[in-house]
């Protein structure tokens, strides 16, 4: 990205969906090992995008940076949109716009394996087992009907392990045709980065490792490798999608 004379290399890709306007500033919201979230103000509402590790697998509303270039950031640090450049700090790195389409899920008929996804997902170690037995059972409930709304936000981390589920069963709702059986009006109950999956998510947008279980579900491809590329994704939030899953394919019939 940027040479040892601080001569920039490369154009960064740009995963940004509609919502993500040409100008936009903000600030540096949260740095992890390697990826980091942006908090634009934008006309529609406050908006995260995440800068992320390219090992890290696709995301919508994201820009892909090398890992040395998100190390040297800090929450607070200003960042910029303006048209085709990212300046983050006293750097500004040029932007090659893809668009989000390729996380755009699209409608994928009947699942075709949710007898091998079941087997594949019956012992997991998911963020619910954190959660109190009796208001576990209640969330475990509500996950695919309307009262879903009464739980948003349950559940330890960054992005609570029922906002995970609710992600999952969106998806699997989508890839359906099916509208999700809930909706959530006010994602202030839970953090941004929590909020800022669900939004993508009612839009129809969702990262490379959701929508490879998703293929594979609905299709003919071997299922074992994504589920188990998910069921790795952080702490428990890709178990929790995993769950929500199920808990819609049951939901669906």
């Amino acid at each position: 990205m940027y040479d040892d004379t601080g001569k920039v290399t490369e154009t960064a890709p740009a995963y940004l969906t509609p919502a993500i306007g040409a100008q936009a500033r903000g600030a540096v919201h949260s740095v992890f090992g390697r990826a980091a979230n942006v908090l634009f103000s934008l006309p529609g509402g406050d908006r995260l995008v995440t800068l992320a590790d390219p090992a890290l697998g696709g995301l919508p509303d994201s820009v892909r940076l090398p890992r040395a270039e998100i190390r040297r950031l800090a929450p607070g640090m200003p960042a910029a949109l303006s048209g085709e450049r990212l300046t983050l700090g006293d750097r500004t790195y040029p932007l090659r716009r893809l668009g989000a389409e390729p996380f755009l899920l699209r409608r994928q008929g009947r699942p075709r394996q949710a007898d091998a996804f079941f087997a594949l997902t019956e012992e997991m170690r998911t963020g619910f087992s954190l959660i109190p037995p009796q208001r576990r059972r209640s969330a475990l409930w509500a996950l695919c009907t309307e009262n879903a709304v009464m739980y948003l936000g349950l559940g330890p981390g960054l992005t609570p392990g029922f906002d995970d589920a609710c992600v999952g069963a969106m998806a699997v709702f989508r890839a359906a045709g099916e509208e999700a059986p809930f909706r959530f009006s006010d994602l202030s109950v839970t953090t941004l980065v929590s909020a800022r999956y669900l939004t993508l998510a009612s839009e129809g947008y969702f990262g490379e490792a959701v929508l490879r279980v998703i293929g594979a579900l609905f299709g003919d491809s071997p299922l074992k490798e994504p589920v188990e590329a998910l069921k790795a994704a952080g702490a428990t939030s890709g178990c929790d999608m995993l769950l929500g899953m199920r808990k819609a394919l049951r939901a669906l019939g």
